[in-house]
């Protein structure tokens, strides 16, 4: 009975604690992090460099701020618009010059009209280096991204590591 406790207490917190380094504290992280990357095992340099420079070294890096800007471009373009005048003047006309008749005097003009077009463009930002960070599933290993899952290889180098007190 006793033995089924354990081996479901030890299944429940294998379930809850996904981390692999969850042997190591915050500060130990962080060490970890910027460890000089001599520093490790050769056997830990080794398989970094196979797990990072297989496929796209670069691929495991994200930002941790938006790397696309909206800007708003603006376009002002000067038109001629041509426009006409009336001007209407009354005489005396008809019999004894008794009735009063109109005339038009028509007159063109150019005026002076501007035109603004507004459009919305995306742009693609670089990442300031102070922003990168390991992508979703990575963990920074010496300035290195690495696979959560490719952690378990190199457990016990880092344990040898964190017993040694170079992790802090």
């Amino acid at each position: 009975m006793v033995i089924q406790i354990l081996l479901l207490v030890l299944l429940f917190n294998g379930a809850i604690s996904n981390d692999p380094l969850n042997f190591l504290n915050e500060k130990q992280k962080q060490n970890l992090e910027k460890l000089d990357f001599r520093k490790l095992s050769d056997n830990t340099q080794r398989f970094i460099r196979d797990v990072t420079l297989h496929g796209n070294a670069t691929a495991h890096w994200c930002c941790n701020i938006p790397t696309s800007k909206t800007i708003m471009e603006t376009h002002s373009q000067l038109m001629y618009v041509t426009k006409m005048a009336d001007r209407v003047t009354y005489t005396s006309c008809g019999f004894l010059w008794l009735s009063s008749c109109s005339r038009h005097h028509y007159s063109y003009y150019a005026s002076p009209l501007y035109r603004t077009t507004y459009n919305t463009k995306t742009i693609n930002i670089s990442c300031p280096d102070e922003h990168l960070v390991c992508c979703k599933g990575y963990v920074l290993v010496a300035e290195h991204c690495l696979p959560l899952s490719e952690i378990p290889a190199i457990k016990h180098d880092l344990i040898n590591l964190h017993n040694a007190g170079i992790l802090g």
